[in-house]
């Protein structure tokens, strides 16, 4: 089994050629595509969605059974696959740091995550994403529960998929925007809904800079997550 990954996937706008597979796992239904990049466009070859209900081992039989379907209606090639879990599934925690620390912030998370996150390093995988302020650096910890990473692994590797990244939706959608070439110049907001709340990703210069949550009652009207975005992206400059 491949050992997964909270990191971006690197360099990925240097690849002028490739078929990719990615793997969507929401609440409700997992969505399966297959995009293929060549020199000048991006095509979107298949895509499937499959509901996700039950228990536990409900939902990761219900996973397998779908990525099996999915390639036997599309022959989609496996050599790249790219996992994204919903953000409800990750852990968050924050640090402020002054700049002295800007060369040990790697350090700084590993000594300080068993503090900010109710799991131990050892139950988790983590990663960290940083804005700088005058005088001082926020760090913003994500993580996810190695127990659940595996299930999902166990459940792709049934239908012999092993993927080369898993990440949480927001840093997909990072991915995505990189993937596709977007210029690196533009700063965009992506504001996303759902049952019981939904959440602001800002993106920048190819990389996430800030993921943040709603709950239904915070943000009832559009004029409160229009305000709730401008405010994220002028926090995250």
């Amino acid at each position: 089994m491949n050992a997964p990954t909270l990191k971006s996937l690197s360099r990925l706008t240097r690849l002028d050629f490739l078929d990719g597979m990615g793997v969507a796992i929401s609440e409700s239904d997992v969505t399966f595509v297959h995009l293929r990049k060549r020199l000048m466009h991006i095509s979107l070859v298949a895509h499937r969605s499959y509901p996700l209900e039950g228990d536990a081992p409900a939902r990761r039989a219900a996973l397998s059974q779908a990525a099996i379907q999915f390639l036997a209606d599309t022959q989609t090639p496996t050599e790249h696959v790219f996992v994204s879990l919903p953000r409800k599934d990750a852990l968050m925690g924050h640090l402020t740091v002054p700049e002295a620390a800007r060369g040990d912030l790697d350090q700084v998370v590993e000594f300080e995550v068993d503090r900010i996150l109710p799991l131990s390093r050892e139950q988790i995988f983590f990663d960290h994403l940083v804005r700088t302020r005058p005088e001082k650096i926020e760090l913003q910890v994500v993580a996810l529960r190695r127990e659940l990473v595996g299930e999902v692994l166990l459940a792709l590797e049934t239908a012999e998929i092993y993927p080369r990244s898993l990440v949480v939706h927001p840093v997909a959608l990072a991915d995505l925007v990189a993937f596709s070439g977007i210029s690196e110049d533009q700063a965009l907001a992506f504001v996303h809904e759902g049952p019981g709340g939904g959440g602001v990703d800002i993106l920048s210069q190819g990389k996430l800079l800030s993921s943040h949550r709603f709950s239904a009652n915070e943000v009832a009207r559009p004029e409160q997550r229009a305000a709730l975005a401008a405010a994220e992206a002028g926090a995250a400059g």
